[in-house]
C-alpha cells in the first residue's frame, strides 16, 4: 500500500474517533475564536486605511482617533461621524475576506463528470439503495400492519454481461441501506498489512459498447426467525431454493452504460411508477485511478 492510500485510511479512522469524542463544545468554541481572529487582526490595518482616506476632508487639527478633533462642534461632529462609520467598514471588510478565502464547493472543484470510457476497467459499486416507506401495494414492509419494525431487510444483486457478479450483505431494518466497497474495516488493512486489491469486494468489469448493468433490489424475509444475514445461498444443494423462498423482488433496474458517468450516479424513481424503490446510488470507479482516491471512494458513507 502506498503512502497516500495509508493516509486516506488514517484520516478515516481519525474521523470516526472524532465523532465519538465528547469535546464538541470545545471544538465549537475554538471554531468561533478562529472566525473572530481575522476581524481582530484586520482591525488596525482597516483603521489606518480609513484614516488615510478620510483625513484630507477633516478640518485642520481634527484627527481620526477618539479624543482628537474635539476642539469645536464642527470638528467634533466630523470625528464622531468617522467613529460611527468605522464598525460598518470593518464588517464590510470582514465579509469581503470571507467570500474571497472561503473554500470552494466540492462540485465546483471537481468540475463536470466524464462519461465512462469503452474498453476501460471499472469497479461497479452500488453504495446506496433507498425504498419508500411502503411497498407498491401500499403495505408496510415485512408484512407488519401496525407499522412497527416494518422497515425492510435489503439485499442487492448486480448482474454484468448477463451474469450475477455481486451479492451484497443484508442491511436490516432500513429504508436507506448503505454498503462498503471493502471486505474489512479500513483499520484492519493498516493493522494487518493487507493488500487493498484483495479487500475490494465489488465487481470489476471491462466495458463494451451496448453493455448494461442490471441491479436487483430484494427484501429478505427469512422464515422461522432465522437471521436475514444468514448466507443461505451457500448451503449445498438447496441454497438457491431457499433464496427464492425467503427473498422478494422489490425492483429490477436495467441501466445502460451510455447513461453512466465516472464517479457517483444517482437514479431517482417516482413512487407512482416504482414498486417501492426510491433511489439508487451507483459508483463507476476506474480501476487505474490513484489508490488513495479509490480507497476513499470505497469507504462506507463516502
Amino acid at each position: 500500500m502506498d503512502y497516500e492510500a495509508m493516509q486516506v485510511l488514517l484520516q478515516s479512522l481519525v474521523s470516526k474517533l472524532r465523532n465519538h469524542l465528547t469535546v464538541n463544545a470545545f471544538r465549537h468554541s475554538l471554531g468561533l475564536c478562529s472566525n473572530l481572529l481575522i476581524p481582530a487582526l484586520a482591525y488596525r490595518p482597516v483603521e489606518k486605511a480609513l484614516t488615510s482616506v478620510v483625513s484630507p476632508f477633516l478640518p485642520d487639527g481634527a484627527g481620526f482617533t477618539r479624543g482628537k478633533g474635539r476642539g469645536n462642534p464642527e470638528e467634533k461632529g466630523v470625528a464622531d461621524l468617522v467613529d460611527l462609520c468605522r464598525p460598518a467598514v470593518l464588517v464590510a471588510v470582514t465579509v469581503l475576506i470571507y467570500f474571497v478565502f472561503k473554500p470552494s464547493d466540492p462540485e465546483d472543484v471537481d468540475g463536470p463528470k466524464e462519461a465512462v470510457e469503452i474498453g476501460k476497467d471499472y469497479y461497479v459499486y452500488v453504495n446506496l439503495v433507498e425504498l419508500y416507506p411502503v411497498d407498491s401495494n401500499g403495505n408496510n414492509w415485512d408484512g407488519n400492519p401496525s407499522g412497527k419494525n416494518a422497515a425492510p431487510d435489503v439485499r442487492v444483486y448486480v448482474f454484468l454481461k448477463g451474469v450475477r457478479q455481486y451479492t451484497s450483505d443484508v442491511v436490516q431494518d432500513r429504508l436507506q441501506a448503505m454498503w462498503s466497497g471493502l471486505r474489512v474495516d479500513p483499520s484492519d488493512i493498516i493493522a494487518k498489512g493487507l493488500s487493498l486489491d484483495n479487500q475490494i469486494k465489488v465487481p470489476r468489469t471491462s466495458l463494451a459498447e451496448g453493455d448494461e448493468i442490471v441491479i436487483e433490489v430484494k427484501e429478505v424475509d427469512p422464515p422461522l426467525g432465522l437471521s436475514p444475514s444468514l448466507p443461505l445461498s451457500n448451503l449445498p444443494g438447496i441454497g438457491g431454493k431457499i433464496e427464492e423462498w425467503t427473498e422478494e423482488l422489490v425492483q429490477r433496474v436495467t441501466i445502460s452504460i451510455a447513461d453512466l458517468k465516472e464517479g457517483e450516479n444517482a437514479f431517482i424513481y417516482n413512487q407512482d411508477s416504482s414498486k417501492g424503490l426510491k433511489r439508487i446510488k451507483l459508483k463507476m470507479l476506474r480501476s487505474d485511478m490513484p489508490q488513495a482516491d479509490l480507497t476513499k471512494q470505497l469507504i462506507l458513507g463516502q
